[in-house]
């Protein structure tokens, strides 16, 4: 019911482009059809936020692959935090004006919706009027091959984001995004 509550009075919150993609969150809850996660990227005081959404259920079958054990993700603990940023450092790469950018996992958390959630963080000094992104995906490609990775990358703050799809056939691209 609060899903419904919040889809309704989204046009009001969100910008366009994020307006259809939780729409398409929303019918996929349902139906669960498509793999797809989707990640926010934003920048503040010279870090780099990236917010990842992932249904539980794909990604937990990917990283108790990956890890060999059982994971719990109803609260946030040790083991998990490890197999998580372990399996996200090995599956995506991050460039930004010819600079990798390492990423600290500050927190997950499983919704009400079944999406995991997860909060990172990445040092980035510097950015220009233009900024080349350079983006490396491969989660969940391993299990789900049909998986699409979404990005919206918004260093403004003015919800006006560049948008990004990554799949198993192209799982890099590289963007020009303007700050300031």
């Amino acid at each position: 019911m609060a899903l419904v509550i919040f889809m309704a009075i989204s046009p009001f919150l969100i910008p366009f482009p994020m307006q259809l993609l939780a729409w398409l969150f929303a019918l996929m809850l349902a139906t669960h059809p498509l793999k797809m996660s989707m990640c926010g990227i934003s920048y503040q005081n010279e870090t780099l936020k990236l917010h990842y959404k992932f249904f539980q259920d794909d990604f937990q079958v990917a990283l108790e692959t990956y890890s060999h054990r059982q994971l719990n993700f109803s609260k946030p603990n040790k083991p998990t935090s490890n197999v998580l940023s372990a399996y996200l450092e090995a599956n995506t790469e991050m460039v930004v004006n010819g600079v990798k950018v390492e990423f600290d996992l500050k927190n997950y958390l499983l919704d009400e919706n079944a999406m995991v959630n997860v909060m990172m963080e990445g040092k980035i000094k510097g950015l220009k009027a233009k900024n080349t992104f350079q983006l490396k995906n491969t989660i969940l490609f391993d299990k789900f091959p049909e998986q699409i990775n979404m990005y919206m990358i918004d260093l403004l703050g003015d919800k006006n984001p560049v948008s990004a799809r990554l799949g198993k056939k192209f799982p890099m691209d590289t963007w020009v995004v303007p700050y300031k």
